[in-house]
Protein backbone atom coordinates (compact mmCIF):
# COMPACT_ATOMS: atom_id res chain seq x y z
CA UNK A 1 0.00 0.00 0.00
CA UNK A 2 2.03 3.02 -1.10
CA UNK A 3 0.20 6.76 -1.60
CA UNK A 4 1.34 8.17 -5.24
CA UNK A 5 3.09 10.82 -2.52
CA UNK A 6 5.16 8.61 0.21
CA UNK A 7 8.01 5.87 -1.13
CA UNK A 8 7.98 2.64 -0.12
CA UNK A 9 10.90 2.70 2.47
CA UNK A 10 9.07 5.55 3.69
CA UNK A 11 5.73 3.56 4.66
CA UNK A 12 8.40 0.59 6.06
CA UNK A 13 9.68 3.18 8.74
CA UNK A 14 6.08 4.13 9.16
CA UNK A 15 4.56 0.38 10.11
CA UNK A 16 7.87 -0.19 12.21
CA UNK A 17 7.16 3.03 14.60
CA UNK A 18 3.86 1.62 14.60
CA UNK A 19 4.79 -1.90 15.76
CA UNK A 20 7.29 -0.89 18.01
CA UNK A 21 4.53 1.22 20.29
CA UNK A 22 3.06 -2.53 20.78
CA UNK A 23 6.10 -2.64 23.97
CA UNK A 24 4.75 0.74 24.87
CA UNK A 25 3.78 1.27 28.44
CA UNK A 26 0.71 1.24 29.55
CA UNK A 27 0.22 4.64 30.70
CA UNK A 28 1.07 5.54 27.18
CA UNK A 29 -2.71 3.96 26.29
CA UNK A 30 -4.32 5.60 29.33
CA UNK A 31 -6.56 8.14 26.85
CA UNK A 32 -8.09 5.52 24.57
CA UNK A 33 -11.70 5.57 23.90
CA UNK A 34 -13.30 1.96 25.11
CA UNK A 35 -14.84 -0.12 22.34
CA UNK A 36 -13.91 -2.12 19.50
CA UNK A 37 -11.24 -1.29 17.26
CA UNK A 38 -9.70 -2.97 14.26
CA UNK A 39 -5.82 -4.43 15.37
CA UNK A 40 -4.27 -3.66 11.37
CA UNK A 41 -0.20 -4.97 11.49
CA UNK A 42 2.27 -5.60 8.63
CA UNK A 43 3.07 -9.25 8.93
CA UNK A 44 5.57 -10.87 6.44
CA UNK A 45 5.20 -7.87 3.92
CA UNK A 46 1.01 -7.82 4.14
CA UNK A 47 -1.06 -5.06 5.87
CA UNK A 48 -3.94 -7.03 7.21
CA UNK A 49 -6.46 -7.18 9.98
CA UNK A 50 -4.83 -9.20 13.06
CA UNK A 51 -6.59 -8.55 15.58
CA UNK A 52 -9.07 -6.90 17.63
CA UNK A 53 -8.53 -4.41 20.68
CA UNK A 54 -11.34 -4.37 23.32
CA UNK A 55 -10.41 -1.15 25.68
CA UNK A 56 -13.04 -0.62 28.72
CA UNK A 57 -13.98 2.25 30.70
CA UNK A 58 -15.67 1.53 33.71
CA UNK A 59 -15.50 -2.07 33.15
CA UNK A 60 -12.24 -3.75 34.44
CA UNK A 61 -11.02 -7.39 32.76
CA UNK A 62 -9.01 -9.91 35.00
CA UNK A 63 -5.32 -10.41 34.69
CA UNK A 64 -5.91 -13.71 32.73
CA UNK A 65 -8.68 -14.70 30.80
CA UNK A 66 -9.54 -18.17 30.32
CA UNK A 67 -10.87 -20.39 27.60
CA UNK A 68 -13.84 -20.94 29.00
CA UNK A 69 -14.95 -17.33 29.61
CA UNK A 70 -14.36 -16.18 26.01
CA UNK A 71 -15.71 -16.59 22.44
CA UNK A 72 -14.70 -15.14 19.59
CA UNK A 73 -17.06 -16.76 16.42
CA UNK A 74 -16.98 -14.94 12.94
CA UNK A 75 -20.30 -14.18 11.69
CA UNK A 76 -20.53 -15.16 7.83
CA UNK A 77 -19.73 -19.38 8.80
CA UNK A 78 -20.64 -18.54 12.87
CA UNK A 79 -17.51 -20.41 13.97
CA UNK A 80 -15.52 -20.40 17.04
CA UNK A 81 -11.44 -18.78 16.26
CA UNK A 82 -10.45 -19.30 19.82
CA UNK A 83 -7.97 -22.22 18.98
CA UNK A 84 -6.60 -20.32 16.32
CA UNK A 85 -6.12 -17.11 18.44
CA UNK A 86 -4.40 -15.76 21.16
CA UNK A 87 -4.70 -12.86 23.82
CA UNK A 88 -3.73 -11.08 26.78
CA UNK A 89 -4.69 -8.23 29.02
CA UNK A 90 -2.85 -5.05 29.98
CA UNK A 91 -1.57 -4.53 33.47
CA UNK A 92 -4.78 -2.34 34.60
CA UNK A 93 -7.46 -4.44 33.29
CA UNK A 94 -8.76 -1.65 31.08
CA UNK A 95 -7.41 -3.27 27.61
CA UNK A 96 -7.99 -6.52 26.01
CA UNK A 97 -5.41 -7.74 22.77
CA UNK A 98 -6.61 -10.72 20.96
CA UNK A 99 -4.72 -11.52 17.71
CA UNK A 100 -4.38 -14.01 15.31
CA UNK A 101 -1.58 -16.71 16.08
CA UNK A 102 1.16 -16.56 13.83
CA UNK A 103 0.14 -18.56 10.32
CA UNK A 104 -3.09 -19.23 11.41
CA UNK A 105 -4.51 -16.13 8.96
CA UNK A 106 -6.61 -13.27 9.42
CA UNK A 107 -10.19 -11.81 9.15
CA UNK A 108 -10.24 -11.46 5.53
CA UNK A 109 -13.17 -9.11 4.49
CA UNK A 110 -16.48 -9.24 4.17
CA UNK A 111 -17.51 -10.85 7.89
CA UNK A 112 -17.60 -9.67 11.20
CA UNK A 113 -16.37 -10.61 14.25
CA UNK A 114 -18.26 -11.10 18.06
CA UNK A 115 -15.90 -11.16 20.84
CA UNK A 116 -18.38 -12.63 24.16
CA UNK A 117 -16.96 -12.41 27.65
CA UNK A 118 -18.56 -13.88 30.62
CA UNK A 119 -18.91 -12.34 33.71
CA UNK A 120 -16.34 -13.86 35.80
CA UNK A 121 -13.88 -12.46 32.95
CA UNK A 122 -14.49 -8.68 34.37
CA UNK A 123 -12.90 -8.21 37.69
CA UNK A 124 -14.79 -8.17 41.13
CA UNK A 125 -16.53 -4.85 41.86
CA UNK A 126 -15.65 -3.83 37.94
CA UNK A 127 -18.24 -6.38 36.47
CA UNK A 128 -21.03 -6.10 34.18
CA UNK A 129 -24.27 -6.27 35.33
CA UNK A 130 -24.97 -8.83 32.49
CA UNK A 131 -24.10 -12.70 32.57
CA UNK A 132 -22.10 -11.75 29.33
CA UNK A 133 -20.82 -8.76 27.44
CA UNK A 134 -19.96 -8.93 23.31
CA UNK A 135 -18.60 -6.51 20.88
CA UNK A 136 -18.62 -7.13 17.62
CA UNK A 137 -17.04 -5.39 14.36
CA UNK A 138 -16.54 -5.38 10.50
CA UNK A 139 -13.66 -6.94 9.08
CA UNK A 140 -13.50 -4.66 5.90
CA UNK A 141 -10.43 -2.60 6.95
CA UNK A 142 -11.54 1.06 8.33
CA UNK A 143 -10.10 4.37 8.45
CA UNK A 144 -10.93 4.70 12.13
CA UNK A 145 -8.78 1.74 13.39
CA UNK A 146 -7.02 1.08 17.04
CA UNK A 147 -4.37 3.67 16.83
CA UNK A 148 -1.97 4.01 19.76
CA UNK A 149 -2.12 7.47 21.17
CA UNK A 150 1.29 8.37 21.25
CA UNK A 151 1.38 7.79 16.75
CA UNK A 152 -1.34 9.85 16.94
CA UNK A 153 0.56 12.87 16.57
CA UNK A 154 2.74 11.11 14.05
CA UNK A 155 0.27 9.87 11.69
CA UNK A 156 -1.65 12.90 11.46
CA UNK A 157 2.73 14.81 10.63
CA UNK A 158 2.61 12.28 7.98
CA UNK A 159 -0.81 12.43 6.60
CA UNK A 160 0.12 16.33 6.08
CA UNK A 161 2.80 15.54 4.01
CA UNK A 162 1.24 12.69 1.84
CA UNK A 163 2.15 9.35 4.64
CA UNK A 164 -0.71 6.67 5.13
CA UNK A 165 -3.92 8.10 6.42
Amino acid sequence: MVSSRGSPSRHRRQLAIAQAWAAAPVSAQAAEPAGIFQLVQQRDGRIAYWGVVIRLDRLAFRPTIELAQLAIRDDKHDHELRDAMRWAVDGKGKQLTIQWQPGKGDFGTGNGIRVCLERSAFRDGRQPTNDRECWQIGTDLLSARYRPRGLIHVMRSLRSRGGPG
